[in-house]
């Protein structure tokens, strides 16, 4: 795959120019990174900088052809360069807008984009990882034939089909970052690709709204959209359906298990990887993504049993979310009479699930798939 990375305005300026706000790393050391980062996904990267509108659209232009996918960082031009919108659009290239700061956070001014309609999707607030993310997309994007299916109030995912005429067994994947709104499902990219290739029928779901941080309980509102877009698609089986969330998308894949069961619509199966099952008085986020609400009622090991078979995932070495959360719940959940299964690992982290070349991973999928076959 060939993938072109193209930053605008004052990205040369990278390391030097406010490091505070967008880092320290250079433009040197970003373009080494970018190569490094295409390897283990067989993504040639080439990259080009310009200060110039006329020079990036031109650029733009050339590409058409020559690559598979564009990574852009159009700097301040982002904000009012039509132009380079309709570029983007004219060479019908799958392209990724990337921004190394959180543009939500900062000036008003900087918050609206005129590139993002024209691009597949919007990465912002991951400092220079940013442009891993994009490469990964790109990469993920073409594998399984994604279609972006929307319902009512918003609700957007990400559908990926498995060969035949079906009805296929759906897995419903729920991102994590928080409930943070620059943390989007892009995530879990990897998992839905290698679950589509098991045979599953996957929808990568997007429950935060645009842009947006999420809150408390209107996450668990959109999350409930997803049910009623499998329900309206023959292809899918509405009756084998499986929750997968990882991280803050795993403490609402429990949430949510049990609001889809007292609705008659209980999942087969819900699965929460290194999931987030206690809520603290103690914790910015989670005060942040309950509004002042008693954290009781975000934490799903304070409201077991919800009816649902569900497998709890978990690494030792998780220095974000630790094991307890899962180990926990496995506890008080058995107890209060939920089958409830674990798989603890020794390696893996946090992050490590997302990779679906991790260890981790692999163990995981084969959990799952032991747990609820095709």
């Amino acid at each position: 795959m060939r993938i072109a990375v193209v930053n605008g305005p004052n990205l040369n300026l990278l390391g030097v120019r406010r490091p505070e706000v967008y880092g320290s790393t250079t433009l040197e050391r970003l373009v080494r990174l970018l190569v490094a980062w295409g390897r283990p996904l067989a993504a040639k990267i080439s990259h080009f900088q310009s200060n110039h509108e006329g020079e990036i659209i031109d650029h733009l232009h050339g590409l058409r052809g020559r690559t598979d996918g564009v990574v852009i960082n159009p700097g301040a031009f982002t904000h009012y360069s039509y132009a380079i919108a309709d570029a983007i659009e004219a060479v019908e290239l799958p392209t990724v807008e990337v921004h190394i700061s959180n543009i939500m956070k900062r000036e008003e001014w900087r918050r609206h984009s005129v590139v993002s309609p024209a691009c597949a999707a919007t990465i912002y607030g991951r400092g220079v990882e940013g442009y891993l993310w994009g490469i990964r997309h790109l990469h993920y994007r073409r594998i399984g034939s994604p279609e972006t299916i929307r319902g009512d109030a918003g609700a957007v995912g990400d559908l990926r089909l498995p060969e035949g005429a079906g009805p296929h067994p759906v897995v419903v994947l729920l991102h994590g970052g928080g409930w943070l709104g620059h943390w989007r499902r892009d995530q879990l990219d990897g998992m839905a690709v290698d679950l589509w290739a098991c045979g599953y029928a996957t929808l990568n779901f997007e429950y935060l709204p645009a842009r947006e941080d999420g809150r408390f309980p209107a996450v668990l509102d959109a999350a409930d959209r997803a049910r009623r877009l499998i329900s309206a698609r023959p292809e899918l089986d509405s009756d084998r359906v499986a929750l997968l969330g990882h991280s803050a998308g795993g403490n609402l894949a429990l949430m949510t298990a049990g609001r889809w069961r007292a609705a008659g619509e209980a999942p087969r199966l819900t699965v929460s990887v290194a999931g987030v099952t206690t809520l603290r008085q103690d914790s910015e986020m989670d005060l942040a993504y309950l509004g002042g609400q008693d954290p009781r009622a975000a934490s799903p090991r304070r409201l077991a049993p919800i009816g649902v078979e569900t497998l709890m995932i978990h690494s030792t070495d998780d220095q974000m979310v630790p094991v307890e959360h899962s180990v926990g719940y496995a506890q008080d959940a058995s107890a209060a009479g939920d089958r409830v299964e674990t798989l603890i690992l020794d390696h893996g982290g946090h992050l490590g699930y997302l990779d679906p070349a991790n260890p981790a991973w692999t163990a995981a999928r084969e959990r799952f798939v032991s747990a609820f076959p095709v």
